[in-house]
């Protein structure tokens, strides 16, 4: 619930708002009450097992920092792109049919408090997904719901037009369509993806560890890759044993923090992912790239490597 991203969190807003708004309207104060009541409670049963962790093991600061100021942080790192909506190849789409569903309640004979409730929220959703300034497909989720005029408009028109056999005889076309269009959306997300793409190496890394060096527990897995922790069965010492999808010039400590402890020695192993094949660069910052190359070669030895990886171990 604390790394909940306010952009994640924006498309309820509206329908908090509007329900309030209504229940006000309607001179329904206790049940308006009631339902500003029951939110605040279920908020802090929800913050209340994490504040109460945070208060015991004093993380509290800690936890503020990571779940409040680094969401703002990421957000803000992500540039506003409301136009990129509508001219993304694959996901265009989405939004465009969503606009058809908006012309359609609003030129309908739905209720003005739904037509209202409609627009803010498909409005809210807008803004909370070019707010994030990242083009990643799941996003884009938030309009399936919107999608549901279109689908009953179509539904309407196809049953007047056609007749029942046909009807019947075009349900599994319309299963098969789907199935094409979709398999290979889903075959691409399975077996192209970046944690398919290091899954070899990551297997061949780890039956490494675990044959020649499975007594050595001080791993630090560099940049984006902590699937090696699981991997190797080892637990992260560092604080950023990960980096997040956010820019070095808003938030540059996770990437600071690693590079002072690959150069602090204090590793005894090193799985380095870089950021391309020809492993020119290691962060998002070449800052770092050429120190750490050259302490590494100095005080580690290179026991294995993958295209896009290197596993090195500490000299004795």
């Amino acid at each position: 619930m604390l790394g909940l991203r306010a952009n994640l969190a924006a498309m309820w807003v509206p329908i908090a708002v509007l329900i309030l708004w209504g229940l006000f309207a309607n001179r329904k104060f206790k049940n308006a009450g009631a339902n500003i009541l029951s939110g605040m409670l279920g908020l802090i049963l929800g913050f209340s097992p994490m504040l109460l962790y945070g208060a015991y093991t004093h993380s509290l600061k800690d936890m503020f920092q990571q779940s409040i100021l680094f969401n703002l942080a990421y957000a803000d790192s992500g540039k506003f792109r409301i136009l990129s909506l509508f001219t993304s190849v694959k996901t265009s789409w989405v939004v465009y049919l969503s606009m058809i569903s908006l012309c359609l309640v609003i030129f309908s004979g739905y209720i003005l408090k739904f037509k209202v409730l409609y627009t803010a929220c498909l409005l809210i959703s807008l803004y909370s997904v070019a707010l994030s300034g990242r083009n990643y497909g799941h996003y884009y989720e938030y309009f399936v719901p919107f999608l549901l005029p279109v689908i009953f408009a179509a539904s309407r028109i196809f049953s007047k037009v056609f007749s029942k056999k046909l009807q019947c005889a075009a349900i599994p076309l319309i299963l098969l369509l789907t199935l094409m269009v979709s398999y290979p959306s889903k075959l691409h997300s399975y077996s192209y993806t970046q944690m398919q793409r290091y899954a070899q190496p990551v297997n061949e890394f780890s039956t490494l560890y675990k044959q020649k060096y499975s007594n050595k527990k001080a791993v630090l897995a560099v940049n984006n890759n902590a699937v090696i922790y699981n991997s190797f069965g080892v637990i992260p010492q560092e604080k950023y044993f990960y980096i997040p999808s956010i820019s070095y010039s808003k938030f540059p400590e996770p990437i600071d923090s690693q590079a002072e402890s690959i150069l602090s020695g204090r590793n005894e192993i090193v799985v380095i992912k870089y950021r391309d094949y020809k492993k020119k660069k290691i962060f998002q910052t070449s800052k770092y790239d050429t120190q750490i190359k050259t302490y590494l070669k100095k005080n580690y030895t290179l026991v294995d490597e993958n295209k896009y990886m290197e596993m090195y171990i500490k000299k004795e």
